[in-house]
């Protein structure tokens, strides 16, 4: 009987399953109500999860602030027209109404005794410095963009730069929020209302009908160059005020202050009369013969005039903006390569040769496509602001164009490859 004991005993197979799941339950393992493999993301047994990757900062996209006020907050984008952004400052002073500004550094550099003036007053954010369309460049040059319109206006204003970015055309996208985080501005500001100051055909009655459609915590997007922009101003305010509305930065509006009351008289002035609607200006480079001066019309050129080839390579830049109708810079949609020298520039563009001899004062630039877009695009542009240019300034790195009267027509920065 003791080797009996001794023997060891065969059991069937399933008691001995039965009974190591038996001893794992007493022993903590895994219970029949568990997986037998983790899910998580533990590596191995006795190692801790995997970290999770951390997500990376993006610039919040603003349109409005809160409606528990009445209160709305007026912006004022780009710069191309000094004399009428100082007419809006000075008007914005008048009613004591609050704003905030967002001009581009190319027109900033222009008018730097306005600038002085209107930073003294208001708050000024980032509209970049070419007022190029972000989504569509190379990160380097979003940064680029960025960075040198904040140096370049708090060195002219003397006023810190508020950290708020308003992209040109509103365009943004995943990448250039989180370039703007990374650069400081936790805020991308839109906007809710836009007096459309900038559309084709606009007028005064229907600029200012749009600029009135906000509501409380609007934001309301007006230029700060047009025409109708400062026409209107004083009735927008007006309106507004009398409406029981109150005006705030874009900063205190976020913060749900109140506002500030306006300074006027009620009941408001009428909107503007109707009127016909008024044609965006377009540079004319070649305007057609004066019928009344008997000179003879000169003989057209058959071949765009010689540029010396030793006069080349003195410049070599990139265009990125051109001053096109209204006279705000508009972005190339592809960058030319332009070789500026003693006595001329070239410019390679897509389907397009552009010569001329800028710092002449008078057209002397021919077309050559050899695509047919090239007259309707680009190069048709590029033709009109070579032509009407009287200087080449160079100045920070910058390349500008500039007209008889002073203004920018065509803007360029050093080429990296």
């Amino acid at each position: 009987m003791g080797d009996a004991m001794s023997r060891p005993r065969h059991l069937r197979p399933g008691i001995a399953v039965l009974i190591v799941a038996l001893l794992s339950g007493v022993s903590g393992g895994p219970s029949a109500s568990a997986p037998a493999f983790a899910t998580g993301p533990a590596i191995g047994p006795g190692y801790p999860p995997a970290p999770r990757p951390t997500p990376v900062p993006r610039a919040q996209r603003i349109f409005s602030g809160s409606s528990a006020h009445r209160t709305v907050a007026l912006t004022f984008d780009d710069g191309w027209d000094p004399d009428r952004c100082a007419a809006i400052a000075d008007t914005l002073t008048t009613f004591e109404v609050p704003a905030t500004w967002f001009p581009n550094g190319v027109y900033v550099r222009r008018a730097k005794a306005v600038w002085r003036s209107i930073a003294d007053r208001f708050p000024i954010g980032n509209h970049t410095y070419f007022h190029s369309s972000l989504p569509d460049i190379r990160s380097s040059r979003v940064r680029r963009e960025i960075e040198h319109n904040e140096q370049v206006i708090e060195r002219i204003t003397g006023h810190p730069m508020v950290k708020l970015l308003r992209p040109p055309y509103g365009a943004s996208d995943k990448r250039v929020e989180q370039i703007a985080a990374e650069l400081g501005y936790p805020h991308i500001v839109l906007w809710d209302t836009s007096d459309a100051d900038t559309a084709p055909h606009v007028t005064a009655r229907g600029a200012a009908k749009a600029a009135l459609r906000g509501g409380p915590g609007s934001i309301v997007l007006m230029h700060c160059g047009p025409e109708v922009t400062p026409e209107i101003l004083p009735v927008v305010i007006a309106r507004y005020a009398c409406d029981g509305y109150r005006f705030a930065t874009v900063e205190e509006l976020m913060a749900g202050d109140p506002g500030h009351a306006a300074k006027v008289d009620c009941p408001p002035p009428p909107l503007p009369a109707p009127e016909k609607r008024r044609p965006r200006r377009s540079p004319d480079p070649s305007p057609g013969p004066d019928p009344n001066d008997p000179s003879p019309s000169p003989e057209p050129t058959a071949s765009p005039p010689s540029i010396p080839v030793e006069a080349l390579g003195t410049w070599t830049v990139v265009a990125v903006s051109l001053s096109v109708e209204d006279g705000s810079l508009t972005p190339l949609r592809v960058p030319v390569r332009l070789f500026v020298g003693a006595s001329g520039v070239v410019a390679v563009g897509p389907g397009c040769l552009v010569v001329g001899a800028p710092g002449t004062g008078r057209a002397a630039l021919s077309l050559v496509p050899w695509a047919p877009a090239c007259q309707d695009g680009d190069g048709a542009r590029l033709l009109a602001a070579v032509a009407s240019a009287a200087e080449v300034v160079v100045q920070d790195g910058l390349l500008s164009f500039l007209d008889p009267g002073g203004r920018i027509v065509l803007s360029a920065v050093a080429a990296t490859d």
